[in-house]
This record gives structure tokens, C-alpha cells and sequence, in this order.
């Protein structure tokens, strides 16, 4: 069965399993900040805590854009990927447990949302440098577009099972989903077969690519979040 056009770049395998692995791990993260926001005001009953939070998960891409986007373009980014998947499950899965025994506080959770805004900075970085890798040319607005829809998407799709879970269930089941989904997203960006190239600069060009690194993971990560 031929695929419609414009779902046309799902028909490439590496570029499929990418996609799926940043819908799986977005809802995760939007998943995460609905759990993360309640937890902390049942437990501390203050709004200024939930903004300390949301500045937590925010603040990495401000502090850590350049040196991320230096590493993508110096390592490879597949690995990278991967690890920013595997930091994040293990994140969310220490934080399910946490709150399931009862043993967890606001500035836990707070800390546990700035390494996993260091990590999705990371992912979505290397995503983004991936992607281009993996289509040709001609397909390239239309993975785009697609990548585009599954990012903003995600918003839903994890607000919408993290919801119910976090009415009927409680924090711990909503962190043990994230820890699953994060997993998931892993396991889909191991099975990406092609590996990049890994690109190299001259050391005058180092702060350059800083500069420009810096400000398209901010502008990537505020895209995100709102």
C-alpha cells in the first residue's frame, strides 16, 4: 500500500523511528510538568514553587545551549541521543519511586525537572541535527512539517494520559508512565541503523558555532514549552 504524500517521509525507516521516539518522549515531558506542577503544590500549597520548577526545566537551554550544541556537532549524535533518552527514564523512573514510598519533597522534584530540561535540551538538539541526515533533500519541509506536528502534538498526547493517571492514580503513576515512554523513545533511537557523520571545525570557529548553537537550542526549547 502506497504511503499518502504527505505522510511520505514516515515511508523512510530511520527517519520513522525518529519520529516516534520524539513523540514518545515529548509526552513524556509534557506528562512530566503536569505531574511535577501538582506534586509540588499538594505538597508546599505555593505557586512560587511550581514557577521555580518551570524556570528549573527552562534555564538549562539558556545555561547549557552552547556547550550542547558543540557536543552534538563534535560527537555522535545517534549515541547522544540515546543517552539524553536513557538520563531522562532513569530521571523520571528515581522520581516515581520516590513518590510512591512517600520519600519526596518540592526540592526534589525541583531538581529532578533542571536534568531533565538539560536532557530534553540535548535530545531535541540532536534531533533536529539528525534529521537531516536521514531524508533527502526533496523530503526535507515534509519531515519538517511532520516532526513539527509530532512535537507540538506530544503536548496533547501526554497531557491527556498523564490527567486521569494523576486524578485516579496519583504523581507515582504518572512518573512511572514517563520512565516508560522515555524508554520507549530509547529503545526507537537505537533502532536508527544510519550514524551521522561526526563534524569537525577549526578552532577559530568554536565560538561561532557557541553563538549560533546557543540560540537555536533556546529558540528550539521555548518553541517547545509554549
Amino acid at each position: 500500500m502506497k504511503t499518502p504524500k504527505i505522510f511520505a517521509s514516515l515511508g523512510i525507516r530511520d527517519f520513522r523511528f525518529l519520529w516516534l521516539s520524539t513523540a514518545m518522549a515529548n509526552s513524556g515531558q509534557y506528562a512530566f510538568t503536569v505531574a511535577a506542577s501538582w506534586l509540588i503544590f499538594s505538597l508546599s500549597n505555593s505557586t512560587a514553587l511550581v514557577g521555580a520548577a518551570v524556570f528549573a526545566t527552562m534555564i538549562p537551554g539558556v545555561l547549557f545551549g552552547p556547550i550542547i550544541g558543540v557536543m552534538v556537532d563534535r560527537f555522535d549524535r545517534k549515541r547522544l541521543l540515546s543517552i539524553a533518552l536513557l538520563c531522562n527514564a532513569c530521571n523520571t523512573g528515581c522520581l516515581a519511586i520516590l513518590s510512591g514510598v512517600g520519600v519526596i519533597n518540592p526540592f526534589v522534584v525541583i531538581t529532578s525537572a533542571f536534568f531533565l530540561g538539560v536532557f530534553f535540551n540535548l535530545q531535541m538538539t540532536c534531533t533536529n541535527a539528525i534529521m537531516p541526515d536521514l531524508i533527502p533533500k526533496q523530503s526535507l519541509f515534509n519531515a519538517t512539517a511532520l516532526q513539527g506536528s509530532v512535537q507540538h502534538g506530544a503536548g496533547f498526547l501526554g497531557s491527556a494520559l498523564a490527567s486521569p493517571l494523576l486524578v485516579w492514580v496519583g504523581p507515582a503513576a504518572v512518573f512511572t508512565l514517563c520512565f516508560l515512554l522515555y524508554t520507549a523513545a530509547c529503545v526507537q533511537s537505537q533502532a536508527i541503523s544510519f550514524r551521522p557523520a561526526i563534524r569537525t571545525y577549526s578552532a577559530h570557529l568554536c565560538p561561532v558555532i557557541c553563538f549560533t548553537r546557543f540560540w537555536r537550542a533556546s529558540a528550539i526549547f521555548a518553541r517547545h514549552l509554549y
